[in-house]
């Protein structure tokens, strides 16, 4: 009477998780976020196997379209999708054929070869890809405790570097859109997840960690 997830290709995971799409829905209808061609949405997910930010993403695209934009964000030196989509080998490749450790802070994403399933799926629907170094998830961490009070563990962090790396360099991809001129309108979200069950001494020793 048991059933197993495979959490690198079960669909019905995938599909759980974009059932998150239709809730952020609801919380900008409920903030008067309008989301349209002249409001685009800008989404930055950490990405570790894939399965989450992919079913995510796929339920934003199919509420929001062509006017939902996101961005997977991976570590430096484990970016298994990246490299995966990049090279359109997907699963057949690994960071370590790159040269990289896949050794990383962030525990939750560190994964060096990614699944095909999320992948090939991915490559019509993801606009773009950011790596980040491990000593910047501390600082983002840090950052999010100090203005919002609000704790992140490091891997939950990592979507941040989507928005500091974009606006310095996305001018490319927003003139291909034919967006420059709506970022005015724009809304960002940075998909941060984990923290709350992280227990008080391991969070100061996040807050202390420098890198």
């Amino acid at each position: 009477m048991s059933y197993f997830v495979d959490d690198e290709n079960s669909r019905d995971l995938f599909l759980g998780y974009a059932v998150a799409a239709g809730r952020l829905k609801t919380q900008l209808s409920g903030m008067d976020i309008c989301v349209d061609e002249e409001h685009p949405l800008f989404v930055y997910l950490p990405c570790g196997v894939g399965g989450a930010p992919g079913g995510i993403t796929f339920g934003l695209k199919q509420i929001f379209g062509e006017n939902v934009h996101c961005f997977f964000v991976e570590p430096v030196q484990a970016p298994g999708m990246l490299l995966g989509m990049a090279t359109g080998r997907h699963s057949q490749v690994s960071v370590q054929d790159f040269g990289l450790s896949g050794r990383i802070h962030a525990d939750g994403l560190a994964v060096g070869r990614a699944p095909r399933f999320v992948g090939k799926l991915m490559e019509p629907l993801l606009s773009g890809e950011f790596t980040v170094a491990d000593k910047k998830l501390y600082e983002y961490l840090r950052l999010l405790w100090g203005s919002e009070h609000i704790f992140a563990e490091p891997s939950g962090c990592a979507g941040f570097a989507g928005p500091e790396r974009f606006f310095s360099e996305a001018a490319g991809y927003l003139s291909k859109q034919r967006m420059t001129e709506k970022m005015k309108g724009a809304a960002h979200i940075v998909w941060a997840t984990g923290g709350q069950k992280v227990p008080e001494d391991i969070r100061r020793e996040y807050l202390n960690t420098y890198l």
